[in-house]
């Protein structure tokens, strides 16, 4: 006789691994009190957060590894909302939507 264990179920505040559009993992969302990212490729960029104008309101600089980059944005002071976080390096420029909540 075989018996099955329970699967358990997950919680609905338990988090899910984030999509990765463009090459760029952002984390997490709905964003709270930072942006966390990781960003696929090899070189430095300029990570921006800017708005749906294209305004710059943020601006970090991120240093490749050989395979990726990483870093944080602090969101402090901005009302909730979409955003876009723009990477730019030698070769390109990706975009990502964020979304910060309250």
């Amino acid at each position: 006789m075989h018996i099955r264990a329970p699967v358990p179920k997950r919680s609905r505040r338990e988090a899910k691994p984030a999509p990765v559009t463009n090459g760029i993992q952002v984390y997490p969302q709905p964003a709270r009190d930072e942006i966390r990212f990781l960003v696929e490729g090899p070189e430095n960029a300029i990570v921006s957060l800017t708005d749906l104008l294209g305004r710059r309101l943020r601006e970090v600089s991120v240093t490749g590894n050989g395979k990726s980059a990483h870093g944080r944005i602090g969101i402090e002071g901005l009302v909730p909302g979409m955003y876009i976080l723009v990477v730019q390096s030698e070769r390109n420029v990706r975009t990502a939507k964020v979304v910060i909540a309250r």
